[in-house]
């Protein structure tokens, strides 16, 4: 008896255990490898007694687009193909997910999709993960003449909060917020500065609000 007790207890402490680390491929560009966000995500984790295993393909200023088009000679499919992911997170160039709807669903959701259905396709039991950016700290001031949300970070990020639920809806996909968390970080305390000096990608605090932020999205816990 005490044999039998003695290994169910390690039947349900390694399951505990395995449920408590996942696999994740991080698609993006630079927002996704500036200040190795998913090293952070893993340090956090670890912190809480969690773990993640993760890889990445991420590419200075690349839109899904970009990712769909090389995907065969970019690595980019061997790394989907590898399967066994949890999350895959996919994550858009910083205005493209913003732009006119025209432009948007031309020349950016067609890809985005194309994108999560292949995923779906190699890893049927792995959660698309869409990574919600955030709006450049004082808008995009060169496209504002062209485009009105783009003139101010609260447009800008409205804008991407508003199409990247539309793509994560449409696609039965998830999404991590993290946009809109940096909009509340913003609204509680504007001493705080997330976005770094280009005014664009993320300060060191922007990198670990986005990294809190992406440990509740895949461990649907909040942090201690």
């Amino acid at each position: 008896m005490r044999k039998l007790i003695f290994t169910l207890l390690f039947v349900i402490s390694s399951s505990i255990l395995y449920s408590q680390t996942k696999n994740v491929l991080f698609i993006g560009n630079s927002y996704t490898y500036v200040n190795n966000l998913p090293s952070m995500i893993k340090d956090i984790s670890i912190s809480e007694g969690k773990d993640i295993n993760y890889d990445s393909h991420a590419l200075g200023g690349a839109r899904f687009l970009t990712h769909w088009q090389n995907i065969d000679n970019s690595g980019l499919l061997e790394k989907i193909q590898r399967g066994n992911w949890d999350f895959v997170v996919l994550q858009g160039q910083s205005q493209e997910v913003a732009f006119p709807d025209n432009q948007f669903y031309a020349d950016v959701y067609p890809y985005a999709k194309s994108m999560d259905s292949l995923i779906k396709v190699h890893n049927p039991n792995s959660k698309v993960l869409f990574f919600m950016t955030w709006g450049y700290r004082y808008g995009d001031h060169v496209n504002c003449q062209y485009y009105s949300p783009f003139c101010s970070f609260e447009s800008m990020t409205q804008r991407l909060y508003d199409n990247y639920f539309l793509m994560a809806n449409d696609f039965n996909s998830r999404i991590s917020p993290i946009g809109a968390l940096w909009r509340y970080s913003i609204q509680i305390d504007s001493n705080i500065v997330l976005h770094s000096e280009d005014n664009s990608h993320p300060s060191m605090n922007g990198t670990y609000l986005t990294a809190c932020g992406f440990y509740t999205s895949i461990f649907q816990d909040s942090l201690k």
